[in-house]
């Protein structure tokens, strides 16, 4: 290969007819020479004073699938500019615009691409996409929607309007809008993989695996083949799904797209199942693909974020770095340069980059339109100067509030401010009667609402600036050093001190000897003795975001699907800190060097609580989560006992400290207390 790649790329004389540069760059890309095929483009430029359209077309479509964008957006700028009649370079300059995620300035030149040539798909929806990443869906479906009327034959309007069901978290929809793409266009596997990952989305595996087997092997490409892994992912079959992409990657090694999935996924086993050697294979697999594709922006991307999950911090710096100029408004690329300047104590720096982020990217944890939330308790939510304030989102906790609000008010909480999502077990009712109590009440989706966090971001940017502000769920106690000789104040002086903004914490989930440890308790009972214990097999890796840890691990192990437990119960509140994946992460902040756990009481409820009716409305990878716990404990049996040699039963936060759950740095300045018998007194 690399003989027949030399032969083709040689140097080609000034001169030359147009149609054997024609044959010389084809064959440079069909072995796998982009840097030929472009030496040869630009030498035909430079030989001739009038080279036609499509040498530079053929250049600048090569310079930015290598994403040289800086380049390609040149090239298409002397397109346009030396055959203004030729609708490439228009196009082009837009598409490099979309490749930097600049969707203003993308939609300005497809707006003006539309004006220019009026009957052009391309340009609706081009339009389309970026009204799409904009976060405004209205204008996006009515382009679509003109475009696949006046265009029926084609396909991409029909994909374009699937995928903005999904950005609008319609998953239903999207998939019967995948549904019907592929019924019209039925040997487009793009299609085919669309639809596929449209049935994943709603939870039906068999479905997308018969979808997906309904294409005859011979007839799969590797991009295709890979939709298997997503699969097997699907049931947590990790070893599976990584078997797969291995595979397709041996067989099209010049994949990008392929390569950088097979290292994603290693990242992502590592991170949820605590394996190390899987996140150092990734960074290898990273760091060849940057060596193969020196100019990829997604390979250098992808290694900075394994170099960082990796702790190899140093190394991501180099990296980040290293990526080119014009990102300003790359969200990937910003959101690394924020964490290294909050690495390298810029933390003002990481914020402004956050801010520009908002700015410029849809965001629907702060963007997404609000919908009702309705105030029921009829006080006005007036917070004194010093308020401890706790935000919370329920849906039918009836028999958990007792407790929760009792365990918080002894901690320090004054004021409580809860979001009722439709409630009908009588819970509105108890909430109403609370003296400190603020009940919103809201029949929105959970999900579209990022899983309450849309609300949960209002509530506090309205009450709670300059306060300190709890965000924890009802099945959650927090725990921090020292916690049962001092409350929230000893704690929030501390991080005041400091000029700490977030306290960070991960769920330890709390269980009994078996799984159908069910005991019989009232509202108000402590928990904690009748699941006093917990698996210490915790991993922690480091992460791009906010609190920049992630937690997996503990006894959901047994059920193959482990996630991110790190959370950030506490922030301070009017410093532009938002909650964007629950409390697993947030914008940058002060992370407090003094950490907590929250006591999770999953395990404690009904066994019907992850079946899909128990599970409610959430995201779909958050009911796929739930529903494998289901299957799994019904594999593995109800009397499967919880007991191992990795069991500990919970003591007192000293002893978590001492575990190195907690950290406690010596000028916290907290007795520790005796550890509780073994009744849990």
């Amino acid at each position: 290969m690399a003989t027949n790649r030399k032969d083709v790329s040689g140097n080609v004389a000034a001169g030359y007819a147009w149609g054997r540069l024609a044959t010389v760059t084809n064959a440079c890309l069909a072995a796998g020479d982009e840097e030929g095929a472009v030496r040869h483009y630009r030498q035909a430029i430079a030989a001739d004073a009038s080279p036609p359209p499509w040498v530079f077309a053929g250049l600048a479509n090569v310079l930015l699938r290598q994403e040289r964008l800086d380049d390609a957006d040149q090239a298409f700028r002397s397109l346009a500019t030396r055959h203004p009649q030729s609708v490439h370079g228009y196009i082009g300059q837009a598409r490099v615009l979309q490749s930097r995620q600049a969707w203003q300035s993308a939609l300005d030149a497809w707006e003006a691409v539309a004006a220019r040539f009026p009957d052009l798909l391309q340009a609706f929806v081009g339009r389309a996409e970026s009204l799409l990443n904009m976060g405004r869906f209205d204008e996006a479906e009515t382009l679509l929607l003109q475009a696949g009327r006046a265009w029926s034959d084609a396909v991409s309007p029909v994909t374009c309007l699937a995928r903005l069901a999904t950005a609008k978290s319609e998953f239903s929809q999207a998939r019967d809008r995948w549904r019907n793409a592929a019924e019209r266009f039925p040997d487009d596997l793009f299609v085919r993989a669309g639809y596929v990952r449209s049935l994943l989305d709603v939870l039906d595996v068999p479905q997308s695996r018969a979808v997906f087997e309904a294409v005859p092997e011979s007839s799969r490409n590797p991009a295709y083949q890979s939709v298997l892994a997503d699969i097997h992912a699907a049931s947590y079959d990790w070893p599976a799904a990584l078997g797969v992409l291995r595979q397709v990657v041996e067989s099209a090694p010049r994949d990008v797209n392929l390569r950088l999935k097979e290292a994603w996924n290693l990242r992502h086993v590592s991170c949820y199942i605590g394996e190390p050697i899987h996140v150092e294979r990734a960074v290898s697999l990273c760091a060849a693909l940057v060596d193969d594709f020196p100019h990829s922006l997604k390979a250098r991307i992808a290694l900075a974020e394994c170099c960082v999950a990796a702790s190899r911090h140093d190394d991501a710096r180099r990296v980040i770095d290293g990526l080119p100029g014009g990102l300003e408004t790359h969200r990937q690329a910003m959101e690394l340069r924020a964490w290294k300047k909050c690495h390298d104590g810029d933390l003002a720096g990481a914020k402004q980059v956050w801010r520009a982020i908002e700015q410029c990217h849809y965001l629907p944890v702060v963007h997404r339109p609000l919908g009702s939330l309705e105030q029921l308790d009829g006080r006005a939510p007036r917070t004194s100067p010093g308020e401890v304030l706790l935000f919370t989102v329920l849906r039918n906790e009836a028999g958990r509030l007792p407790r929760f609000f009792d365990y918080y008010r002894r901690l320090g909480v004054d004021r409580f401010f809860v979001v009722d999502n439709d409630s009908d077990d009588g819970g509105t009712d108890f909430l109403l009667a609370q003296h400190d109590v603020h009940v919103f009440r809201t029949q929105d989706s959970y999900a579209k609402a990022s899983s309450g966090m849309r609300w949960v971001n209002e509530l506090v940017e309205r009450f709670g600036n300059e306060r300190w502000c709890l965000y924890v769920d009802v099945d959650e106690m927090l725990v921090f050093p020292g916690v049962e000789n001092v409350g929230l104040e000893h704690l929030l002086r501390y991080m005041e001190r400091k000029e700490h903004e977030v306290f960070c914490a991960f769920m330890l989930d709390m269980h009994g000897p078996t799984a159908r440890h069910r005991p019989d308790c009232r509202p108000e009972d402590d928990l904690l003795p009748l699941y006093p214990f917990f698996d210490n097999t915790y991993h922690r890796a480091a992460a791009v975001r906010c609190p920049y840890r992630h937690v997996s691990g503990g006894i959901l192990r047994l059920f193959r699907s482990t996630w991110n437990l790190s959370k950030t119960p506490i922030i301070r509140g009017g410093r532009s800190i938002r909650f964007l994946s629950s409390s697993h992460a947030l914008t940058p902040a002060a992370v407090s060097d003094v950490t907590g756990v929250l006591l999770h009481f999953k395990m404690a409820g009904a066994a019907d609580q992850w079946s899909l009716s128990g599970i409610g409305a959430r995201n779909p990878r958050c009911v796929q989560r739930h529903l494998s716990y289901a299957n799994e404990l019904q594999a593995l049996g109800q009397d499967l006992d919880f007991i191992s040699e990795s069991t500990v039963r919970y003591e007192s936060s000293r002893q978590l400290v001492s575990l190195g759950l907690m950290q406690c740095p010596d000028d916290f300045g907290v007795e520790a207390p005796q550890p509780r018998g073994a009744d849990g007194t």
